[in-house]
């Protein structure tokens, strides 16, 4: 019955004819089935119950026929022991010592090939920060290595 009144509406949203297949019309409306959007679902709520560290609801649970869902691999959320504002964070700020608009490109560049050269063997965060008309921004990143 609800597989009729999808597949109605979504010929309505796109404009198709009657004897379109629903196969097609799923595809141009980027629309799964409904049977795989609720296998879909299932699998995220359970994923998130997983993550969450809840015990699922076995009332509630839906059964999930020939698909395979590894729970083992979905990463469990963990609170941190120490708080993040009681832990210090050793950063250098030498860079800072010098005023941006008065210090030469090649001079900062020089400052932070040597920097990188002293903690060859720490973590090594970037960040970046920016001021428009509209707001102010701020992003970091860690380096990766890729093989």
């Amino acid at each position: 019955m609800i597989e009729t009144i999808h597949n109605s509406f979504l010929r309505l949203a796109t404009g198709a004819f009657r004897s379109s297949p629903i196969s097609r019309i799923l595809n141009i409306a980027n629309t799964l089935p409904l049977d795989l959007r609720r296998m879909q679902n299932s699998t995220l709520q359970k994923a998130r119950r997983i993550h969450n560290n809840t015990t699922p609801n076995l009332e509630n649970t839906i059964k999930l026929n020939n698909f395979k869902f590894n729970c083992s691999e979905v990463l469990k959320h963990e609170h941190a022991i120490t708080p993040p504002w009681v832990m210090e964070i050793h950063s250098n700020t030498d860079l800072s010592q010098h005023i941006k608009s008065e210090t030469m490109d090649y001079t900062f560049r020089n400052l932070t090939l040597s920097l990188l050269e002293d903690y060859q063997d720490y973590i090594k965060f970037y960040t970046d920060g920016s001021k428009t008309e509209a707001g102010v921004g701020a992003s970091q990143t860690k380096l990766y290595n890729l093989i």
